[in-house]
């Protein structure tokens, strides 16, 4: 079982905010083209609409602070939206984009129904 540094930092688990343990499935090993991703990235910034690309250069511009050693505020994203509109693409670029700026990036999701 995997418990979140924050949550086990606080002593709290999972559980005690009514959420369901994460356990690793699977892990596979990914390789990397960076320039396969900085071609996907550089073709889908191209495609995306004004508030897409806002949300993007948001996060971008995050982590280059964080980067610079600004860590003074807490920086979350939430993207919302209905279907067809366009969030697993802004999902894939951000993720070619970091991984062409050599960052390891891991997914994952979880449905709840």
């Amino acid at each position: 079982m995997i418990t979140s540094y924050a949550l086990s930092t606080t002593g709290l688990k999972c559980a005690d905010l009514g959420l369901p343990e994460v356990a690793i499935v699977q892990q596979t090993e990914h390789i990397v083209d960076r320039e396969v991703d900085a071609a996907f990235a550089r073709d889908n910034l191209a495609k995306l609409n004004p508030q897409q690309l806002h949300l993007v250069d948001a996060i971008f511009k995050a982590i280059d602070e964080i980067q610079e050693g600004q860590l003074a505020k807490c920086r979350a994203f939430f993207l919302d939206g209905p279907g067809g509109s366009g969030k697993t693409m802004v999902y894939n670029t951000l993720i070619s984009a970091l991984r062409a700026r050599g960052f390891q990036v891991q997914t994952d999701s979880q449905r709840c129904l």
